[in-house]
């Protein structure tokens, strides 16, 4: 049962690697999204994780500025 919540956890957290990927960015930029606060990220240690729901969050709202330019 604990393996199975660590997997679904894993699911919904991504590296900045995998992030970046997910979103076609380069990681510099993400990293400065990042410290931006554009995107929030969780700091676990030495390694960054970015939750998929905001991503999502992210690209909605991006979606929602062009649409009213």
């Amino acid at each position: 049962m604990e393996a199975q919540q660590a997997e679904s956890v894993k699911k919904i957290l991504l590296t900045v690697n995998e992030a970046a990927r997910l979103l076609s960015l380069s990681r510099p930029f993400l990293y400065r999204l990042m410290q931006r606060g554009e995107i929030a990220s969780l700091k676990f240690g030495s390694s960054r994780r970015i939750k998929l729901e905001e991503l999502l969050a992210f690209v909605e709202r991006q979606s929602l500025l062009q649409a009213g330019k």
